[in-house]
């Protein structure tokens, strides 16, 4: 299925051919770009009957639903839809209106945050979660943890620009230091306080799985996350802040520590005879990424 394809046809020729059971359609797929008209998103409607239609399928092996106008009813439904799924390994849902508030604060809960924690507790199967810039809170990542603390199935979660505020984001350390599976974790454009991002840190170093986080320069800047990399020279860091000209001390810092890092380990290697990982940084698309390369040299 394209996404170019207008959306009265492509909901309905989409759900023909999941009651069919295609055997070709394997990957569902409709992402619209922020100047698409309104009557070409996808709505909550149009999500519930996509996963009416979803139940019993044996061949879909990825949703991408991205940037559309489903809301929460809509996120639900497929979620739901998925609860006993036994072949959906990648589910991209970001920016599609997702809201979670906090109970106490008045407003109406979210529907889709509990079926995403719920889904995250059975699933066998699911490797993939995006569910970025949705306003899922801090109450909604403290729920969504708790399934996160059961999964053993996820290695890739994207969590960038949900809103997760302090409680959120020590809500994500301490799944962390349970969880055994996760290894690539995006969650920038979040905000919280120096306290909380250092809570965080300390759960992180409990964490055993991690290979690759991609966070904002500011939990960084914090927690002196270069001193973390030179003991723990397992996890690649994505530094999302434009090198020298956004933060030029992190960017001294990072560098310095890498360097140090880098020959320590090449000593090492020297010494013993083994070949240890070293992290060798990047500019890539203004953005420092150090990353492991064993062919670097220095």
């Amino acid at each position: 299925m394209t996404a170019q394809m207008l959306k009265t046809e492509w909901v309905a020729t989409t759900i023909a051919r999941l009651q069919q059971n295609d055997p070709t359609l394997t990957h569902i797929e409709r992402i619209t770009g922020p100047y698409t008209a309104i009557s070409e998103l996808l709505t909550s409607a149009d999500a519930i009957a996509l996963a009416d239609a979803l139940l019993g399928n044996t061949h879909v092996t990825s949703i991408h639903i991205e940037r559309s106008n489903i809301m929460d009813e809509g996120g639900a439904a497929i979620v739901n839809a998925l609860m006993n799924n036994r072949k959906v390994t990648s589910l991209n849902l970001r920016n599609n209106g997702f809201v979670e508030h906090d109970p106490t604060s008045g407003w109406i809960t979210g529907t889709a945050t509990p079926a995403i924690t719920e889904l995250l507790k059975v699933t066998k199967t699911l490797t993939t979660l995006n569910v970025g810039h949705n306003e899922l809170n801090p109450a909604g990542i403290v729920a969504l943890c708790e399934g996160l603390k059961a999964n053993t199935s996820v290695t890739t979660l994207h969590l960038d620009n949900v809103s997760m505020g302090g409680n959120g984001v020590i809500a994500l350390g301490q799944a962390l230091e349970v969880n055994r599976t996760l290894k690539h974790l995006t969650a920038d454009y979040n905000y919280y306080s120096p306290a909380a991002a250092n809570m965080f840190i300390v759960s992180l170093e409990k964490n055993r799985s991690l290979t690759t986080f991609v966070s904002d320069g500011c939990i960084h800047r914090a927690c002196h996350v270069a001193n973390l990399m030179a003991r723990n020279q397992k996890v690649a860091w994505s530094f999302r802040n434009h090198a020298k000209e956004a933060c030029p001390e992190l960017h001294t810092l990072v560098m310095s520590t890498l360097m140090s890092a880098n020959k320590a380990t090449a000593s090492a290697n020297k010494a013993t005879g083994k070949a240890l990982p070293r992290m060798l940084p990047e500019l890539w698309e203004g953005h420092i990424f150090p990353h492991f390369n064993t062919n670097a040299t220095f």
